[in-house]
């Protein structure tokens, strides 16, 4: 299985092309953004369960070095990233994971404490740290762990978790509202991931931001569809061959293939019938 992995400032998105097959659920990406605080400047939502079902067991193999990391240190306090149901990752001045699943959360607090986990409430949420406290564990960078129910666990830093939990429990604004992520993410065909970000093309005038998916044919081809939004539409024109040529280079499709249209501000580049992976 081979896996894309995208640097971009803070970004690091890990791409599954098994995992990117046209049957995704739109809700679940939509009840994941909506456990994320509204200063996130990137995403990414994949729907491992689904994949599953329509026989892609390679999501659980792998993800790459950079969660082949997070795999290890979950396991060691009893969180099995091979029976999650979603995974999302959010990213601002600080980054988490969200992690859906079946859990067992007293054999996960049992791993937690022989770790030297320790726990607590805040904010009507069971914690994890290795401080005394949330505030102890962020000064020294370690991660906290939010236990939030049997279904959902939240990793990250102090920073993190905080945000989170003010989302989910006190109403914050979430990413989902903010209005040029959700734009993004209406456009774009639903695949089992869906990705998006304001970091990309920053050199390019007028860009805000950006989101791509992968869908998978039944003959093993790709469709391959990316979408950004503009400050205007007259900027577009001078960003088409930029970003088809850089997208072309990540993802190893002819750029010449690469169909685009434009609807004001927005403009949307399709390669179909892609064997990217």
């Amino acid at each position: 299985m081979k896996k894309v992995v995208i640097i971009c400032g803070v970004s690091i998105f890990i791409l599954t092309a098994l995992s990117l097959i046209g049957c995704g659920s739109s809700s679940g990406l939509a009840d994941m953004m909506k456990r994320m605080p509204d200063d996130a400047t990137e995403f990414f939502v994949e729907d491992f369960k689904a994949g599953r079902a329509i026989g892609a067991d390679e999501l659980s193999e792998g993800y790459g070095g950079f969660l082949d990391m997070w795999r290890e240190n979950l396991l060691d306090v009893g969180i099995d990233l091979d029976g999650t149901s979603t995974l999302a990752w959010y990213a601002s001045d600080t980054a988490a994971f969200l992690i859906e699943g079946d859990f067992n959360l007293d054999n996960i607090r049992a791993k937690l404490e022989e770790s030297g986990e320790h726990s607590e409430e805040y904010r009507g949420v069971e914690i994890w740290t290795k401080g005394d406290n949330i505030e102890e564990t962020g000064d020294h960078g370690d991660l906290v762990y939010a236990l939030i129910n049997s279904a959902l666990i939240i990793v990250g830093s102090e920073q993190s978790i905080d945000g989170c939990i003010g989302v989910i429990n006190e109403g914050d604004a979430s990413i989902y509202d903010n209005n040029d992520f959700r734009d993004i993410i209406e456009r774009l065909p639903r695949g089992l991931t869906l990705q998006c970000s304001v970091h990309w093309y920053q050199e390019v005038e007028g860009f805000i931001i950006g989101g791509f998916s992968l869908v998978m044919n039944s003959d093993g081809t790709q469709d391959f569809t990316w979408v950004g939004k503009f400050e205007n539409s007259e900027v577009v024109d001078s960003a088409i061959d930029i970003i088809i040529n850089g997208l072309a280079d990540d993802f190893i499709f002819d750029p010449a293939i690469a169909e685009t249209t434009q609807d004001g501000e927005y403009l949307t580049i399709t390669a179909e019938d892609q064997e990217i992976y």
